[in-house]
Order: C-alpha cells, then structure tokens, then sequence
C-alpha cells in the first residue's frame, strides 16, 4: 500500500498546476523548435469525475509562438454550456523569448459570448476567449482554468496537436473517478497506453506524451483528426437534466437517444389535413415520401437551436409547423412525423457530417456524432434524407453525410450501419464547347457545363444564392481559362430534382490569345477549358496515407472550327490512354473535315485511401496526364 501511495502521489505532483516550467525559448529541445511554427510546452488536462452527473474539468496549457502566422494557435477558447458547466478560476499570462513575464491577461480582455453563427436563433454554447499575442517572437501564452460539468455525455476526444507544423513537448491527460464508476478508453495513432492507479476508493489513469516532433500537412494526406495520436473517454452511462442512460453498447446508447426524442411527433389537425392531400391521390410509397420532403424544403428552413438539453433533444412537430423553422433534429423530426401520418415508418439517424469529420471509431461506443438526418425503409431500398437542405433532391445526401458510419435511432435501440457512396458516375462534369478560331488567334467561344452530385452544388449555390456580381466574379476565377475575354453573356440552370441533382452553366465569350501566333503558324493547345490539375510535389519521405474523399468524372468534347485559309499542319490523331488502378485518362484529337476538329477527353479519379507507398505511383500518373494534357496542333495558313 505504502508503495502505491508514492506512485499516486507522484502522478500528482506531475500534474501540478503550478506554473514553475521555465519558458525561455532556449529551453526547448532542438529537434522541436526547428521547421515548426509554434511549440506546445505542456498541455495538461485532468477530469475529476465525481459521479454520475457531475465532473470537474481542469486544463492548463503553455504554448510557444515562433511566427505570425501561428498567432491564433495562443488565442485562449474555452467552450462551455451555460445549461450544463460553468468556468472559473482562469488565470493567463505572456512571456517574452527570455522566459519573463510581460502581462498578466486581466478578466477585461476576455469575452464571454455565443459564437457567432447566421443560422443559430437562439443556443446555450458560448465561448470564453481572449485574443491575445506579442510583439516580438518567440513568445508564449500560458493559461489554465476549470471548468464544472453538470451532466456527463461523454467527454471531448484529447487530441494530442493543436494543428499540423505543430510540436509538443508534452501532453497529458488524467483522469479521476470513483473505483467503482466505469471509465472506458482507447488511443488511436499512438501506442501510449493508459497508467491506472487505484488508492482505496479512487482510480486514476494518465497518459503522456514527450518531445512530439511535428505532423507536417501532406498532399491529399486525410485531415489532422484523422492521423493525430487522439485519445477517446467515456463512460457506460449517460446523463443529461433528468434524462439518463447507457452508453455500454451501441444498441443502449441508440435506445438513449431514442427515448429521448419519441412522442414529440404529433401533429396539429391543419398539418395533418395537408399531409393527406398532398399523398392520398399517391400510390407509390416513394412518390409520397418524394412530396411530403419537397413540401418540407419549401416550407421551413433549417436554424440552429441548442439550448440546453435541446441541443440533444428535439422540437415537436406542431413547433415546426408554427414557426416554419427548426435545426437538424426538428426538421428530420417533422418529416418522419408527416411520414407517420400517412403509415411509413423512418427513423432518426444520428451522424458526423462535413466533409474533414474524424471517422467513426466503431469499436468505441461514444457520442461521436454532430448531426441527425432521417432513413426511410422501404420495400426497394433505403431512402436517406438531409432534412435541413432545401435544395438536395429526395434521397441525396452529398459529401456532407455520404460514405460514413451512422447510429439509426429503432424502437429496439441503436444499429450501426453506412450511408451510401457515390462513385465518379454520379459526381461527373459533362462539358461541350464549339470554338471558332480567326486568323489571329482569337476565340468565340460558346460552352454548356452539366454538372450531376458534388459537381452541380457550386452551380446550384450561386443560381439559387449569389448575386449576378458574385456569379460573374465565380466565372472569371474558377471556369474561365483565357486570360483575356468578353464575357457576352451567361446562365446557370437548376433541372428539375433527380438524384443525383443536377445543375448546369452556359457562357459566351470572346477570347484573345486563345492560340499562340508565330508567323504564318498558330499553335493550338486543344485542352484550354479543363487545365486545373497540378503536378504533385516529389516527396522522398512520404508518411501519411493518400486521400482522395471526391471521386470525379470529367469529359470534355470541344470542337474547334480551324480559321479560313489555315489547314492542319501537325496533330497527332493516335488516343492517348493512361490507367492507374484508381483512375484513368483518355484524350483524342480528330479532323471532322478540314476546316473542323474535335477534341474528346476524359478524366476519372475513384475514391480512395491508400498507404504512403502509393504516392509515387500517383504522382507518375498525374504527370502523364498533364504531359498529356499539354499536347499542341501546329495550324499553318495556306496563303
């Protein structure tokens, strides 16, 4: 006992929120100060879990900046839930590259506030933050402060880098319980283990991380949540207000949230009547689910509400009704009340949405979710429904909740399960264009762009959202290559829903210096409106896996009509086809008649995620491609 008691107590003294580390610049190892932009000296950070519903959070942190541009990484956020945690005892200061202390952070320069967000009407986040810095680097900001929860779901996932280009001196976590309170736990990219220590009728475990060299971002490396060493905590039970539960299994924790959010879908007698006659003269089940979804997006809009247990708890549908309003979980509530009316059953699905969101660890059951759509079962197939988009057509999710582990929310408790992938077929670019050339090298040029799934949305945002300012500002930037042009006129269309959704993009221009002039020869680059892609750097080293999270599908058919007086003089008609096992390419110029080319290509990239071995094989494919790409047609003029 005795010598369990030395080890308890110098785990403690470890922790201690004593600030006596010397911060002087000099003090860091070498290997960490160099090629980086800010350096953490320690980042601390111990739960005291008294029971079931309540904890302590404490955190001290220490972070040396280098450069300006890593300023933001010593700004001070400290997030918290005015229902269910209040922060006290926060304590920062600034000290110079020598180690000595500048300024103490007084209580004014913080601000206490809601985070701003134009969708959000009301909520009970905020966020304690000061925006602090130095005039001369290095400098460092130490701070720390507690934080108590009431009501524990789980907590954050410790992440051991605040940001690529980043290295840590040291990172801890500590976590205090009752001996008989289950904490569970798992590190993911790192092999640190957890040290658990017990004395008399308290456990704690600690993890720790020492002279962290930098994660350096990496092309189409996966987001930082995806390679950092991260730690994940929970707990077999959950408690939020009045409302508890267990999060022992993924099937407790779905029966949790479910309990949580039923008997809220009763709708008021004028919705149900219009419920009706929008579906009783349907047969088809999808057809029904298809007007009721359509009906939903014209009539409410998605708003961010999240007080207190509401940010876990939704609205009731006769809310929505009478507002016309509500955030994800209202909204995917409405429809499957309507759906209910009419006898088809749904489900609430609960999910992590956005496209760089840390994939879900299937084997830990913890809150890793941010979002809630909606699945409707039927005889053919699932029908998935992004409630708050009042643009995706029924059935389409989009990269925003594609392709990821959800929990659906059954009267039987949670079942982990996959939302649908799309391939390049349904995210593919369709492109034609007629140009006609004259003698000096300039164009008209006349192009419509289909775009289906993720290539359509940008289309679709700013036909349905931006300004003809905004629209046109897009065009120069993004889908025109000539570098000097009129733009005589342009239109972007929305086609009526399908899945996918598509969208497309009319223009005319007229372009100078579409073909380079020399003499009585023009060269002619034939592949002038796609020429986005860039060669991927050559990288000795390479240490993260190769990501490609949009897969795409490019053809463009243009056809060139040749100036009077000017004939082929130099083409090469032979295809040039170039395959990667995740992708391929195929361009070709023909001679229609003597005065008409066409110029077909085709670029296609799956989705993938592959190990770091496969870079150069990519690279070499990529620059083929654009060798490919920069092919020319000599014209010469016959005069």
């Amino acid at each position: 006992m005795k010598i369990q008691k030395l080890l308890v107590l110098s785990l403690l003294v470890g922790i201690s929120y004593g600030w006596a580390q010397d911060f002087a610049f000099d003090e860091i190892p070498s290997e960490l100060a160099e090629d980086v932009q800010a350096v953490v000296r320690y980042d601390r950070t111990t739960i005291e879990v008294e029971n079931a519903s309540r904890a302590v959070w404490k955190q001290q942190y220490a972070v040396t900046i280098l450069e300006e541009d890593a300023v933001s990484y010593g700004f001070i956020n400290i997030p918290y839930d005015k229902n269910f945690s209040k922060v006290r005892n926060i304590e920062a200061a600034i000290y110079d590259k020598n180690g000595k202390r500048i300024s103490k952070i007084k209580s004014n320069e913080f601000e206490d506030f809601q985070p701003s967000d134009y969708t959000s009407l009301a909520s009970s986040i905020r966020l304690i933050t000061a925006r602090v810095g130095y005039s001369k680097y290095p400098y460092t900001v130490v701070y720390s402060y507690e934080k108590t929860i009431k009501g524990i779901h789980g907590f954050p996932t410790f992440y051991v880098y605040p940001g690529s280009n980043v290295s840590v001196e040291e990172a801890q976590m500590v976590i205090k319980s009752p001996a008989n309170f289950v904490i569970r736990h798992k590190t993911v990219n790192t092999d640190v283990e957890a040290r658990i220590l017990q004395e008399d009728d308290q456990r704690i475990y600690s993890w720790e991380w020492k002279n962290m060299k930098p994660i350096e971002s990496e092309y189409m490396s996966p987001g930082l949540s995806q390679v950092c060493p991260k730690l994940l905590v929970a707990t077999n039970t959950v408690s939020l207000d009045d409302y508890e539960g267990s999060m022992a299994s993924w099937q407790d924790y779905g029966t949790f949230f479910y309990d949580l959010n039923k008997e809220r879908d009763e709708l008021p007698p004028a919705m149900v009547s219009k419920v009706h006659e929008l579906t009783d003269p349907l047969d088809d089940p999808f057809e029904k689910i298809d007007v009721l979804y359509r009906y939903m997006q014209d009539n409410t809009r998605y708003v961010s509400i999240q007080l207190g247990i509401g940010g876990f708890q939704t609205f009731e549908a006769s809310y929505v009704f009478e507002k016309g309003y509500g955030d994800c979980k209202a909204l995917s509530n409405y429809m499957k009340s309507m759906l209910k009316e009419i006898g088809i059953k749904s489900h609430h699905v609960i999910i992590g949405a956005g496209k760089d969101r840390p994939a879900v660890v299937t084997d830990f059951v913890s809150n890793q979710f941010n979002h809630m759509i909606l699945c409707v079962p039927t005889e053919q197939d699932t029908v998935w429904l992004e409630c708050t988009s009042n643009v995706n057509p029924t059935g389409y999710l989009g990269l925003f909740t594609e392709n990821r582990h959800a929990l659906v929310l059954t009267p039987d408790g949670g079942v982990l399960t996959s939302t649908p992938s799309s391939g390049p077929a349904e995210n593919a670019q369709f492109r034609t264009a007629k140009v006609v050339l004259d003698d000096a090298g300039n164009a008209k040029v006349k192009t419509e762009i289909r775009g289906l799934g993720n290539a359509q949305g940008a289309f679709t945002e700013f036909a349905k959202n931006r300004t003809k300012e905004d629209q046109e500002k897009f065009l120069r930037e993004y889908w025109i290559e000539a570098s000097s042009f009129d733009l005589e006129s342009y239109e972007f269309e929305v086609l009526p829903p399908s899945n996918p959704p598509e969208a497309r993009l009319r223009y005319v221009l007229s372009a100078r210096n579409w073909s380079s002039l020399s003499g009585s020869r023009l060269f002619l680059t034939p592949n002038v409106l796609e020429n986005n892609l860039s060669l991927p750097p050559i990288v000795d080293d390479r240490t993260q896996p190769l990501c490609n999270y949009v897969p795409k599908l490019k053809q463009d058919t243009i056809t060139y009509t040749l100036p009077e007086g000017y004939i082929v003089e130099a083409m090469d008609t032979d295809p040039t086809e170039i395959n990667w096992k995740h992708g391929n390419y195929r361009s070709q110029i023909e001679l229609v008649d003597p005065q008409t080319l066409r110029y077909t290509r085709s670029f296609m990239l799956e989705r993938f995620n592959l190990p770091a071995s496969e870079y150069n094989a990519y690279r070499k494919f990529i620059k083929s491609v654009i060798k490919a790409d920069r092919q020319q047609i000599v014209l010469s003029s016959r005069s």
